[in-house]
């Protein structure tokens, strides 16, 4: 028997092909593992037919010259000889993400030692630490990162086409213990900006302790341009500090994601708020801007830094109202990117001073908030805050337009808020023909809206019924909120 052993061991070694350099692009479907099966199957489906649709793919298979394997949760391709194969269709694949927008991709590029053999049914596999790598290059990404490990990189970036696009992301650390220096492919039309949830940048994890580190927070409008440019570039610099920055990109939306962000801001020492035109009427924007001014006004922060982007002009609307007044940053473009960072810098190095400028005043037209000084009273205003202390059910505020409503609906929420009830509020103005256009949509809307900012779990699955009509659906829904609160 050992005879036999050793015989057999020797023919192996002789059949196995020579270890040899190949670069390996690896992908998978962020979230694809709490998915239903059948959902799994469909978004494996999707994902290789985009990376079939790839030139670059087409072209290399065609040539012989590249490799595709499954990966459970994704597939990882393999280049045979062309270095930039992997980066041209990591690329390709990720302008047609951008078309369809149904999956969540991450990828990761590596260039390393590999074994082609036949494995015992006789296919021929692909094996060794170069694929092994590539795997946990793509692991310390995020949904739209196109991440490069430091010996991808620095090959990719002798092509002059690709050097520009090459910028340094972070320092990863894998399960193992194993530190990599890792690289991002970036551009305005492909590969995401800033950092990823599993990298901490360059600058923090080399830096010795260095002053005082604060918890600060980052505010903005989700997808909108060039607003996340700005962002990947400030909390890049003020990691590098040291600071710990918290942004809500990674959190679903809902209540979960109310009490996250809210317990976040409260605690902060700043937020910094990214304000565009793009993201003016933004209702979550404008949520976390309540919540840091209501904060700061009771314990002194957190400290609210803007930055306008685009424009120098003070903001309209509900926004306007938090951040008109106080001194802000302007981003018109890349060259002022120092410039904002040395600003923010500066104002979270001290305490803020007071303005050396007479008071501003309030913008015309909209709000204004509820301890403005150019609120002016009315005699409805006291029969107002009458029927708010006796608890009245329905408290109609009618008048014409540019009155104060509005102006007067903040201040009641204020009072509220004071006598420690909770509230909730929503805007039929925002809300769509369709969804006001149907008794029942409207009122399960209304429902929703309640229950989402109330942080009161409903059923509405099993307890919503059509065949019970939307005044009995409404009149039980209070009911179970009614009945919510008193625990609560």
């Amino acid at each position: 028997m050992q005879t036999v052993w050793d015989c057999t061991t020797a023919m192996s070694n002789e059949s196995q092909s020579p270890t040899q350099i190949a670069h390996i692009l690896f992908l998978d479907i962020v979230g694809w593992s709490r998915e239903s099966i059948n959902a799994q199957g469909r978004l494996l489906s999707e994902l290789s037919n985009l990376v079939t649709q790839c030139p670059t793919f087409q072209r290399s298979k065609a040539a012989g010259e590249l490799m595709a394997f499954p990966s459970g949760d994704g597939m990882w391709i393999l280049f045979r000889n062309d270095l930039a194969g992997p980066a041209y269709c990591a690329t390709e694949l990720a302008h047609l993400l951008r078309k369809t927008r149904n999956l969540a991709v991450r990828m990761g590029i590596h260039s390393g030692p590999v074994r082609f053999q036949t494995d015992i049914a006789g296919t021929q596999t692909v094996v060794g630490d170069g694929i092994n790598m590539a795997k946990r290059v793509m692991d310390m990404g995020d949904d739209g990162h196109i991440v490069l490990s430091s010996q991808y990189a620095s090959w990719l970036k002798q092509f002059d086409e690709w050097a520009p696009m090459v910028r340094p992301l972070g320092q990863g650390i894998t399960k193992h213990g194993e530190k990599l220096e890792l690289y991002s492919l970036v551009s305005d039309s492909y590969g995401r900006a800033g950092l990823s949830s599993h990298v901490t940048p360059m600058a923090v994890a080399n830096a010795e302790p260095d002053g005082k580190k604060l918890d600060l927070v980052i505010v903005y409008k989700r997808n909108a341009k060039p607003d996340d440019q700005v962002l990947a570039t400030l909390e890049t610099a003020l990691m590098a500090d040291g600071h710990n920055v918290f942004i809500d990109r990674h959190l679903k939306i809902g209540v979960e994601w109310a009490k996250a962000i809210e317990q976040k801001i409260r605690a902060a020492d700043a937020v910094v708020a990214i304000v565009s035109d793009a993201a003016m009427g933004s209702e979550m924007l404008e949520y976390e801007l309540e919540t840091a001014y209501d904060e700061h006004h009771k314990r002194g922060k957190p400290y609210l830094l803007p930055i306008r982007v685009g424009v120098d002009k003070t903001a309209e609307g509900v926004i306007g109202t938090f951040i008109n007044g106080l001194n802000y940053s302007v981003w018109q473009g890349p060259q002022d990117d120092e410039k904002v960072i040395g600003e923010i810098k500066a104002a979270i190095s001290e305490e803020p001073k007071p303005l050396a400028v007479d008071m501003q005043l309030e913008p015309v037209g909209g709000a204004v908030p509820p301890d403005s000084p150019f609120y002016a009273e009315r005699s409805s205003d006291a029969e107002f805050h009458k029927a708010l202390r006796a608890n009245e059910s329905i408290i109609l505020v009618k008048g014409p337009r540019q009155m104060g409503k509005t102006s007067l609906i903040g201040r009641g929420a204020k009072a509220v808020s004071e006598f420690g009830w909770r509230q909730a509020s929503t805007d039929f103005q925002k809300l769509s023909s369709a969804q006001m256009g149907h008794d029942d949509a409207f009122y399960k809307l209304l429902a929703a809206t309640l229950a989402r900012q109330l942080k009161f779990k409903y059923d509405f699955a099993e307890e919503w019924i059509d065949v019970f009509g939307a005044n009995m659906n409404m009149d039980n829904f209070i009911r179970a909120l009614d009945l919510w609160k008193v625990g609560h």
